[in-house]
């Protein structure tokens, strides 16, 4: 198998390790624009092209730069029928949208793809999905979504306020960042079109972009999802609830627990560690992705699928 790879940054570079784990065989050309050598190129023997064209035919590209910059690769791969893999968010503005599905639609494009918004692959929130859908805690009337991490500790390698996180440019704010609890509230309970949502940058950070964001997500029938991103919280945050008319599920992240509550009883959905560890669902989501390619089929998450996740992340994102 032979793969490009666009971008080989902490991402990037985990997804490289990744495949090269599932398949050690694997052949990679870095796509770099400055066309650079490294300690990383030369550790895979991987080889080095400054652009990303059809003259080779690759298995698979891997789109992992900054997602301000996916759209020129983007546009390339499905040109060129390749199958790719791309970071979420896929894109960071409505006319690349609007352009890439236009190019799809007039397209014959039937590669293998996959956007990469992998916490639809933790353990613990997968069984809680399934209890959802089998009913356990009857109809659920309400969820709430919350997220939140203290910005200058995220990435302590790097100055936050030169991160895409801080850029308007680059795509940054936390709608973006923390797409995942868009992306939850679809593959939970399907797509939403009525929303409001209210952001805004009210932390001292110096950042251009929105550090918080309060979204309502509604539909006939129900239910009413809250979802709340911060790049403020000191201790990072991440947990769920669902609210249901026979019980409750509480989903933590950080504290890795799961439980499920009824007016009578509480019961331990799951506190194994390994339903919490989000490392792994990287390799789970490669491991998909490769099986599809030699299998020739769809992932759970194509292009057409992970788009829609971006869509409205970036119509909330209007409103900023």
């Amino acid at each position: 198998m032979h793969i490009a790879l666009v971008g080989t940054g902490s991402i990037g570079s985990r997804h490289l390790h990744n495949i090269k784990h599932l398949q050690p065989e694997t052949q990679f050309t870095f796509i770099r624009s400055r066309g650079y050598e490294d300690d990383l190129s030369r550790q895979y023997n991987a080889t080095v092209l400054k652009e990303l064209t059809g003259e080779v035919d690759y298995d698979a590209i891997i789109i992992a730069n900054p997602s301000s910059h996916h759209i020129d690769y983007l546009e390339k791969a499905i040109k060129n029928n390749f199958c790719c893999f791309i970071e979420k968010p896929v894109l960071t503005s409505l006319e690349d949208c609007n352009k890439i599905l236009s190019i799809i639609k007039n397209s014959s494009y039937q590669s293998t793809s996959m956007v990469g918004c992998n916490l639809r692959y933790l353990p613990s929130l997968q069984k809680i999905r399934e209890l959802v859908k089998n009913g356990q805690i009857g109809r659920v009337v309400r969820v709430s979504l919350e997220a939140g991490k203290w910005l200058p500790d995220w990435r302590p390698h790097q100055d936050y306020k030169q991160s895409y996180s801080a850029s308007k440019t680059l795509g940054g704010g936390v709608i973006l960042d923390l797409i995942h609890e868009i992306d939850i509230a679809r593959w939970m309970f399907g797509d939403y079109v009525d929303y409001k949502i209210f952001s805004s940058k009210l932390s001292d950070l110096e950042i251009e972009t929105e550090d918080t964001a309060c979204i309502i997500l509604s539909k006939e029938g129900g239910p009413l999802i809250s979802i709340n991103l911060d790049y403020i919280s000191r201790n990072p945050v991440r947990n769920y609830r669902f609210i249901g008319t026979e019980g409750t599920i509480e989903w933590d992240l950080f504290r890795k627990t799961a439980q499920l509550i009824t007016s009578s009883a509480s019961y331990v959905i799951t506190n194994n560690p390994n339903d919490f560890d989000v490392s792994q669902t990287y390799l789970i989501a490669m491991k998909e992705f490769l099986g599809a390619i030699k299998n020739k089929e769809n992932t759970s998450q194509d292009i057409r699928e992970g788009m829609k996740t971006t869509e409205l992340a970036l119509r909330m994102k209007e409103n900023f």
